[in-house]
């Protein structure tokens, strides 16, 4: 549980850098404008393409993102932030 909720929380993390640093310009919510592969993530985290694809999957059933022509969109902020917090407590332990 704790590696799994580890990489949930390097993968928001990523979301959240990503959304930040590239924003797709009239956009309601923030959407990352940037077309990469599962593989181009996992190179990015460190985590496997597996486990890229796992966890972007878990986000889009919770509904926290949505993935549509190759441009992720990020419907629940707080709630990726909040998943992206436990990176800290992981890292300061």
């Amino acid at each position: 549980k704790l590696m799994q909720r580890d990489a949930t929380a390097i993968v928001a993390q990523t979301l959240l850098t990503f959304a930040a640093r590239f924003p797709m310009a009239n956009s309601k919510s923030p959407t990352i404008a940037i077309p990469f592969t599962h593989q181009q993530l996992a190179d990015t985290t460190g985590l496997s393409r597996e486990t890229i694809t796992r966890e972007l999957s878990v986000l889009k059933s919770l509904n926290i993102i949505s993935v549509e022509h190759k441009q992720i969109t990020i419907h629940s902020q707080s709630e990726l932030q909040k998943l992206a917090e436990c990176v800290r407590e992981i890292t300061v332990l």
